[in-house]
């Protein structure tokens, strides 16, 4: 499925993420947690402010503490 949006030629991380949340969210779910180890893809302003917009908490991993997960 491909969801398409007009956008203006220069749109911010955070309006960017409020467009993907109402197109794509609304027909879709999105897991309650999610468990990253950093990576930047996680951690950008647009993934932040989707999160934020859905409430899904993300819980952030270290080498030190890898528990995190709820698994080691």
């Amino acid at each position: 499925m491909v969801h398409l949006a007009a956008v203006p030629a220069e749109v911010t991380a955070v309006q960017t993420a409020r467009r993907f949340v109402d197109m794509v969210f609304k027909h879709h779910e999105m897991p309650l947690d999610i468990v990253s180890d950093r990576d930047p893809c996680f951690t950008a302003r647009f993934w932040q402010e989707v999160f934020t917009l859905l409430g899904t908490q993300l819980s952030m991993s270290t080498v030190d503490h890898p528990q995190t997960d709820g698994q080691t």
